[in-house]
């Protein structure tokens, strides 16, 4: 636990302009991408209004009463467009789309890319070390 403490703040006291840069071009795309959906549902929503929904997205995704906020937060979304004049079909329409980008097509790709830089170690390891399928025991013992 002490190493990765350690490892983190070395990694944020020398890369904290890097990170803090990455987040805001994160959080602009995203934004971009949920203007974009709310585009291409018809929604024509003023930048404000789309704004504050990104705001509320945010913010009920690190409530945490769901994973990722799923459910609750396409809701509240909702709910607060159609409170500030959107259609209802429209906001609706628009607030899953870009919860389907962003989480359905997200987790699985990541999970993907997860598993195969998992795999690629392990396979690193083994040939470093000399051990993994196919090397025969008595090799390994020596």
């Amino acid at each position: 636990m002490a190493d990765l403490q350690a490892g983190t703040l070395e990694l944020v006291r020398g890369g904290w302009r890097r990170l803090s840069v990455g987040m805001a071009l994160y959080t602009a795309a995203l934004l971009g991408l949920m203007v974009a959906c709310f585009a291409a549902t018809g929604a024509g929503l003023p930048l404000g209004v789309v704004l504050t929904a990104f705001v509320l997205e945010r913010l009920l995704t690190l409530a945490g009463l769901t994973p990722g906020g799923a459910g609750l937060v396409e809701v509240a979304v909702t709910g607060l467009l159609v409170s500030l004049g959107a259609g209802a079909a429209t906001a609706a329409a628009g607030i899953l789309l870009y919860r389907g980008l962003t989480m359905a097509l997200e987790v699985p790709v990541g999970g993907t890319w997860l598993l195969a830089w998992a795999a690629l170690r392990v396979r690193g390891r083994r040939q470093r070390t000399g051990t993994g399928p196919g090397v025969p025991v008595a090799a390994v013992e020596r």
